[in-house]
């Protein structure tokens, strides 16, 4: 791990301990920041996103509703762009060479790699399960929680029209 990803994670730490913060990503409040990292090792920030509608996943590979909910989130992805959906699939156990030996298994092509591996972002949102699943509007306010895996026609009437540009 380089330098830069051991800050971020060594940043999150502490801000993950502070007190007073809400617990879980709660309806109607800004979505905590995640602390994840990349395939890269390269921290990976929520804000980045603002003005798409996102959609934050927590999985593992041992988790079959989970490997099942990728391919459905990667079309998702490239049917719609980038530019008007995020979705972050953070993985909350695997290491990075396990979850790309899984995205090359599924096919997938279009979601990043990101894993929290101290479980800084699984225990700032409350996850206890998976898949579960936190809809997130363009100014970063959660909408919704779903706890199990979601389907293209969930994410295109409830995940797209959080889009600035509407869907």
């Amino acid at each position: 791990m380089n330098a830069r990803a051991l800050l971020v994670l060594g940043l999150a730490v502490l801000l993950a301990a502070c007190d007073g913060a809400p617990k879980g990503a709660t309806r109607g409040r800004l979505a905590p920041e995640i602390a994840v990292l990349d395939g890269r090792d390269e921290g990976v920030r929520l804000a980045a996103h603002r003005g798409k509608a996102v959609l934050v996943s927590f999985w593992f590979t041992g988790c079959g509703p989970c490997t099942a909910e990728l391919p459905i989130l990667d079309a998702f992805v490239r049917e719609y762009g980038a530019d008007k959906v995020a979705i972050l699939p953070i993985n909350m156990v695997d290491d990075v060479a396990t979850i790309r030996a899984t995205y090359r298994r599924l096919g997938l092509e279009s979601l990043p790699i990101l894993r929290d591996s101290v479980r800084i972002t699984t225990k700032r949102y409350a996850v206890t399960g998976a898949p579960a699943n936190f809809l997130i509007d363009a100014n970063g306010i959660v909408v919704e929680r779903v706890d199990g895996a979601m389907d293209h026609a969930a994410l295109e009437t409830r995940l797209l029209p959080l889009s600035r540009a509407g869907g």
